[in-house]
C-alpha cells in the first residue's frame, strides 16, 4: 500500500517516500478509533466484539480521492510535486530567496492575491478566470505568479501575504517546529531527561483535555527488561 501512496507522491518525474511513518501511524490512530467505538458499543449493548483491522486496508482508505478520481477519469493520478491536484494556486512558489507556500481555494482570494502580488489582470484572463481554468494552465499561472513573487523576498511576501488574508507559510524545517512560538505556546514540545542525549526534544500528544494537566518533563521510559521481575511477579500472583 505504500507503494501506491509512493504513486502520487513526489514531483511529476520521482516518486519519494512520505516524510513519516504513514502507514504505522495511520493503523494506529484508526485501531484507537476501531477501539473505541467498541467499547461505546459494549457499555450500552454488554456484548463484546472483535475488530479486524490491516496496515494494508488504512493505507487503502487513506488514499482520500485517488481511487474516485482514477475511477472517474480512468487516469492514474501521479506525482505533482507541491501542487494540489484539484485547487489552483495551491503548492510551493519560488520568491527572490527561499520558495513559499500559498493555498487559494477560491476566487475571491485568487483575485485579492492577485491584487497584493501586484497584477490583477491575471484573474480576467480566461486561462485563470476559474479554477478549473486555473488548474489546466498550471504552469503557465506559475510563470506569471513567480514572475512577480521574485522580486522580493520571503519574508517581505508573508508578512504582506498574511496581513492580506492570503494563506502562506515558509516550509518549516524540524528546527523551526521545535522553536515555533505557537507550538512551543500549545506545549506540543516536551524535554525528555533522556541518559544519553542531554535535552532531547520529543512531540507531546495532540489531545488536550481539561481534567488533564501535561507536564513539560517527562519521566524516562524502562530500558529494555527493566520491569521485568515486577511484571512476570504480577502476571504469576
Amino acid at each position: 500500500a505504500m507503494g501506491g501512496l509512493m504513486g502520487i507522491t513526489g514531483d511529476n518525474k520521482n516518486s519519494y517516500r512520505v516524510g513519516t511513518s504513514i502507514g504505522d501511524i495511520a493503523a494506529s490512530l484508526f485501531c484507537v478509533i476501531g477501539i473505541l467505538s467498541q467499547l461505546i458499543r459494549r457499555n450500552r449493548l454488554n456484548l463484546g466484539s472483535k475488530l479486524d483491522l490491516s496496515m494494508l486496508d488504512c493505507q487503502v482508505s487513506i488514499l482520500e480521492n485517488a481511487i474516485t478520481r482514477f475511477s472517474a477519469e480512468n487516469k492514474n493520478p501521479t506525482p505533482l510535486g507541491t501542487d494540489h491536484p484539484s485547487i489552483t494556486p495551491f503548492g510551493c512558489f519560488k520568491t527572490k530567496n527561499i520558495p513559499i507556500v500559498i493555498a487559494i481555494g477560491n476566487d475571491k482570494l485568487f483575485k485579492k492575491f492577485c491584487e497584493v502580488i501586484g497584477d490583477k489582470k491575471i484573474p480576467h484572463e480566461n486561462m485563470f478566470v476559474s479554477n478549473k481554468n486555473r488548474n489546466i494552465n498550471l504552469t503557465h499561472l506559475r510563470k506569471r505568479i513567480e514572475k512577480k513573487l521574485v522580486k522580493k523576498g520571503s519574508v517581505y511576501w508573508l508578512k504582506t501575504l498574511s496581513k492580506n488574508g492570503i494563506p502562506c507559510s515558509k516550509i518549516n524545517k524540524i528546527s523551526d517546529v521545535i522553536n515555533n512560538p505557537q507550538i512551543i505556546n500549545r506545549g506540543m514540545i516536551l524535554n525528555y531527561s533522556d541518559k544519553d542525549v542531554k535535552n532531547l526534544k520529543i512531540s507531546d500528544t495532540p489531545f488536550k483535555f481539561n481534567f488533564y494537566k501535561s507536564h513539560k518533563k517527562k519521566d524516562i521510559a524502562p530500558d529494555l527488561n527493566e520491569n521485568k521481575k515486577e511484571i512476570l511477579k504480577m502476571l504469576l500472583d
